[in-house]
């Protein structure tokens, strides 16, 4: 068996933590390792790790990082079989590693110290699959492939995340969780007006779920997602079914703030939310138009000038979870 790593080396922990960078030149010599200097270059890396017959496929970076991965493997056909993917939280914000991949720096050590001592025969954890969210038609043209799309407060908090949060020094889902806090302390006590960088505002969506119109009228937030659980462990989804996307709807103006909180973000998956203005459902396909842009991983999407975002449920791939 083959291990291939892919390193990001402008990823936050790998370039600000000398403990990153030795134990990933320990998992270097038992690894087919690509350095990910520029994104242009990632499907190249891709084929050439393919051409070495890969079937475990370590990636050193955030959330951005692996929805590259993703997009190229999704995509590419690369792989006559898709490897395992191993995911280490080394960027920014590394949701989909905490919730599919490795969930901490202890843990990747632990990894890789395994992987040292009997290749990927004995490693720890367990494998899980997770399917990917797809964008078929992004304003950059190309298909994309990611975990986690967010549209309205979402895109909104996530930039002002990028942009105040992270430049104080908060990293992690220490830094969305912060933003988010503070918006919502924001608008309990009554902050109004037109600021287009008021997180807690309302715009009109329409959106078409499987082939049927689910709302038409001010929404403050769209959240899909393919991962069991988001920044600080939350699960803001209920009413779902197996393999499907992870949808949720919150109207504008927002009803009974402080009471849905806690129901809205945490709670069993069989948990049932019946107050009007909050929305959750399973779709296979969905599509909406929009003038905003969109987030997918932290990262911009901007949706098409002349038709509907459409997004569908992905390919399924396996995880290697610890």
């Amino acid at each position: 068996m083959t291990i291939g790593l892919i390193i990001n080396p402008k990823a936050r922990t790998y370039h600000h933590s000398k403990r990153v960078r030795k134990s990933l030149d320990k998992l270097s010599a038992y690894a087919e390792t690509e350095f990910l200097e520029d994104f242009d270059t990632l499907s190249q890396i891709v084929s050439r790790l393919a051409q070495k017959q890969c079937d475990h496929l370590v990636i050193s970076g955030g959330d951005g990082t692996v929805q590259a991965v993703l997009t190229h493997l999704a995509e590419g056909n690369h792989f006559q079989h898709q490897p395992t993917l191993i995911l280490l939280p080394h960027g920014t914000t590394n949701m989909t590693a905490k919730d599919a991949g490795i969930a901490s720096l202890s843990k990747s050590d632990r990894l890789i110290t395994a992987i040292a001592g009997h290749g990927v025969s004995r490693l720890p954890g367990e494998i899980v699959e997770r399917h990917t969210i797809r964008i078929a038609n992004p304003g950059s043209g190309m298909p994309l492939h990611g975990m986690y799309f967010g549209w309205g407060a979402v895109h909104r908090a996530v930039l002002k995340c990028q942009k105040d949060v992270h430049a104080m020094g908060f990293r992690g889902d220490l830094g969305p969780a912060l933003t988010l806090l503070g918006s919502w302390v924001s608008h309990l006590l009554g902050r109004t007006g037109s600021d287009p960088d008021r997180i807690v505002q309302g715009c009109k969506l329409c959106l078409v779920a499987d082939g049927k119109t689910r709302v038409d009228s001010q929404q403050l937030l769209l959240s899909i997602t393919t991962l069991e659980h988001l920044i600080a462990n939350c699960r803001p989804f209920w009413n779902q079914s197996e393999n499907a996307l992870k949808t949720t709807l919150i109207a504008y103006p927002v009803q009974k703030t402080l009471r849905m909180l806690i129901p809205v973000l945490y709670g069993d998956k069989r948990r049932k939310i019946t107050e009007p203005g909050y929305d959750s459902f399973s779709a296979r396909q969905l599509s909406f138009e929009t003038t905003s842009d969109c987030i997918l991983d932290g990262e911009v999407v901007t949706a098409p000038e002349d038709e509907p975002l459409q997004l569908s449920l992905g390919p399924q791939f396996r995880f290697l979870k610890l």
